[in-house]
């Protein structure tokens, strides 16, 4: 939902911060959002964000087993863009991510995973983190910067694709605190 307009009123009303979804390329990507055309929309929303200096963001990557093979590539995509900070995360196993195994990975691609984000941030040219809460062992200070501390509804909120404004995209929705789209 973000257009060139209103990431322009957003600047002008103080924007500081901001998260941009981005799942893989196109095809996994909308897979995992299930809204044709929104891969287009999310790299254009990154380059936004990326001309503007002022504005602290990063983007955030679902990893499941339909994109955990092009992670390496995925990275230089993002690289290529000018992104400076990218964080991964797993899904929950509630709702469809319970049933559909191609949402879970195993422990192997777990480990995996982490290894991964270890390894890109020794590289220094993006700065990925793990973004899901939990004590992660040997992995604690290796893929992210801080023992994590969840910060929804404290100094965070998400708008939502549909608009809704909530403390995180995990909250269900009644409890969400309104709509930008819908709302005066």
């Amino acid at each position: 939902m973000l257009t060139a307009r209103r990431f322009e009123a957003l600047l002008r009303a103080g924007i500081h911060s901001a998260t941009i979804s981005l799942d893989g390329f196109e095809a996994d990507h909308e897979w995992m959002r299930g809204v044709p055309g929104s891969f287009r929309t999310a790299e254009q929303a990154v380059k936004l964000f990326v001309s503007e200096p002022s504005v602290k963001f990063d983007v955030v990557t679902c990893v499941n087993n339909r994109n955990y093979d092009t992670l390496g590539e995925f990275k230089e995509y993002l690289i290529s863009l000018g992104l400076k900070s990218w964080r991964l995360f797993t899904v929950f196993p509630v709702g469809r991510a319970a049933r559909d195994p191609h949402l879970q990975l195993d422990r192997e691609r777990f480990r995996g995973l982490m290894d991964f984000i270890s390894q890109t941030r020794k590289e220094g040219r993006i700065m990925p983190s793990y973004g899901c809460e939990g004590f992660l062992g040997e992995y604690e200070g290796r893929v992210r910067d801080n023992l994590y501390i969840c910060q929804a509804g404290l100094s965070v909120a998400s708008v939502l694709a549909d608009g809704s404004i909530s403390a995180c995209p995990s909250i269900r929705s009644d409890w969400h605190q309104g709509n930008i789209a819908t709302d005066d």
